[in-house]
């Protein structure tokens, strides 16, 4: 497979373009560059870019539009960047519900911007070869690989261009328990960490970046727990990851401990709420907690960070932690 990459822009913005292009160019980037999503279409006729690069608003139709006629049309297998000024929350899940790879804030700096171009297509051009290699055998024993090189959800990606009908993911990520997904005609039917089965495990799974995997024909034999399509539990599972990550950040830079402030007034809670007050008494770390309820992760932590900010539990280092901080 050669080595040089082949990327489309699409801005209605000309500096933007030139500005950009220019920077890909010079470091052996082939570039397009339009300045519609109507444009980009009929590009798209003539040839296949590697990659999409497009701003969110534009006169017309919209980046968002762009992206699910460019899924409508079967190219599933051209990882898809929104490069968007409008950076908040919701913008950037319609941008994963379009069907996009990733959404960057503008401005980038095109360094970043470069690396992310070759991340995307080392990863997208490793899962197509993963999957040509599987459609050449008559029967698929174990393909593995590394979660770093192509992430969770890339790798369930495979399911689909494989066209499997039934098939099991492994993972096994270092320090942490193993994990598995099974699907089936494009269900997931169960997932598997540990003691924790179901839409849980599989969310939780989604934010493993290390590890190895492991992905071979099987069917699932017991009561399913899950029972939804992949491409939805992909969608909401990744459009949770980056809040989970920004509370659990959050909480690694206080402490690791959690305290129940007893010098509180007594009030009650709702039912959700006082089940995470009686595990924090009981465990004590965020960590303990997640894995002792049957509550998704997300919202665990969006309810520990409620009873932090009113003042109902603490945040705080443990007497090792502090010791060792002191050391350091």
């Amino acid at each position: 497979m050669s080595d040089s990459l082949f990327v489309m822009l699409v801005d209605d913005d000309e500096d933007i373009l030139r500005y950009y292009g220019s920077f890909l160019r010079a470091n052996g980037v082939e570039v397009a560059t339009v300045l519609s999503a109507e444009e980009a279409l009929v590009s798209l006729e003539r040839f296949k870019p590697e990659l999409i690069i497009a701003d969110v608003s534009m006169p017309g139709m919209s980046g968002y539009d762009l992206c699910r006629q460019v899924r409508a049309l079967g190219h599933d297998d051209i990882p898809f960047l929104f490069c968007s000024a409008h950076g908040d929350l919701p913008e950037r899940i319609e941008g994963l519900r379009a069907g996009a790879d990733e959404y960057l804030v503008k401005p980038v700096d095109p360094e970043e911007l470069l690396i992310k171009i070759r991340l995307h297509c080392q990863r997208n051009r490793r899962m197509l070869e993963l999957a040509r290699m599987a459609r050449e055998r008559t029967d698929l024993g174990v393909l593995s690989g590394s979660i770093a090189e192509l992430k969770v959800p890339g790798v369930l990606q495979m399911f689909d261009f494989m066209s499997l009908t039934d098939a099991r993911l492994t993972i096994e990520a270092p320090s942490l328990q193993a994990g598995e997904i099974f699907v089936s005609r494009g269900h997931v039917i169960h997932a598997q960490v540990g003691q924790i089965s179901g839409k849980k495990a599989f969310c939780r799974m989604l934010d493993w970046e290390e590890g190895t995997f492991k992905l071979s024909r099987a069917f699932f034999v017991g009561d399913p727990t899950m029972d939804r399509p992949l491409q939805e539990c992909l969608l909401e599972g990744v459009t949770q990851i980056d809040e989970l990550r920004a509370l659990r950040q959050m909480f690694e830079q206080r402490g690791d401990t959690l305290t129940v402030n007893e010098g509180m007034p007594s009030i009650r809670f709702q039912e959700r709420t006082a089940h995470v007050m009686s595990l924090i008494r009981e465990y004590q770390t965020i960590d303990s907690v997640l894995d002792a309820s049957p509550l998704m992760d997300l919202e665990i932590m969006r309810i520990v960070l409620e009873l932090v900010e009113t003042g109902f539990v603490r945040v705080t280092w443990s007497v090792e932690a502090a010791a060792q901080g002191q050391r350091q």
